[in-house]
């Protein structure tokens, strides 16, 4: 089954093109190693909505809206199991193109890193034996832009 069967079955019980696109996320069953996929399937605007009514179309965003399934039979007596997605959406961390937003996002970002790296670096230092030696620091950021320091002397 594709993407787009999945679309057709959707716009055909709700007897109108509702599905913008779907999503096929492929996964394998871990008690039987086989292969199967999870549809993602996104809707657009309901065009008419006395035949999303009547076709239980209020029923079903109601249930799923309550984080509840629906079984939804496509071809008799196969039926799927439809579920919000309640996962948050995957951020990319590695690697990528930015958009002008997250340039500017980052550019602020890596601005107050180094301002507190400047801080925090001035004025570290301390007296051993009489004499004043300089901290030396490590910075790592993790992933949500905190500092740690090491320290070593």
């Amino acid at each position: 089954m594709t993407g787009e069967d999945v679309a057709r079955v959707f716009n055909e019980v709700f007897g109108q093109e509702c599905v913008d696109h779907v999503d096929m996320v492929e996964r394998t069953d871990r008690n039987t190693g086989y292969p199967f996929y999870i549809a993602y399937v996104h809707f657009g605007d309901v065009q008419d909505e006395a035949a999303f009514r009547e076709c239980g179309g209020e029923t079903f965003l109601a249930k799923i809206n309550a984080d509840q399934e629906v079984r939804l039979v496509y071809r008799d007596p196969w039926f799927w199991k439809v579920r919000r997605n309640t996962k948050t959406k995957h951020v990319r961390r590695g690697p990528r193109i930015l958009s002008d937003e997250d340039t500017a996002d980052f550019m602020e970002h890596q601005k107050k890193v180094l301002e507190s790296r400047k801080k925090f670096n001035e004025g570290k230092k301390h007296a051993t034996d009489g004499g004043t030696d300089t901290v030396r620091e490590r910075w790592y950021p993790n992933v949500h832009g905190v500092t740690e320091q090491e320290e070593s002397g």
